[in-house]
């Protein structure tokens, strides 16, 4: 018997390898920049964490248990974080809520 996975059906092939394109020449063209470290990349995503549906929403290296303390357990939390694409340094934030205002927050942190 064959294991079944499932396939998104949304994700364009396509459009996702032409944007790995765009963006790995765009690193490429920045690169003396942000090694002198005049430019900053972060790459950035957000994580909303609902009650009991905590499984499969982190990110994290698979040899190392994530723990994460849930201060709202029968709510959400919503947690922006960014990778500093030179020094590798993660940066994550908590917020009781997802809006423009965290956002902001979250970036001007």
């Amino acid at each position: 018997m064959e294991k079944i996975s499932k396939k998104e059906s949304f994700k364009n092939e396509n459009l996702v390898k032409e944007k790995k394109e765009e963006i790995k020449k765009k690193l490429e063209e920045w690169k003396e920049e942000i090694n002198a470290e005049r430019l900053t990349v972060f790459m950035i995503d957000e994580c909303h964490l609902l009650w009991g549906d905590v499984e499969g929403y982190l990110w994290g290296r698979t040899d190392i248990r994530v723990e994460i303390p849930i201060v709202n357990q029968k709510e959400r939390q919503t947690y922006y974080g960014a990778l500093d694409y030179r020094s590798k340094t993660f940066i994550v934030k908590r917020y009781d809520t997802a809006n423009t205002k965290s956002i902001m927050d979250f970036l001007n942190y």
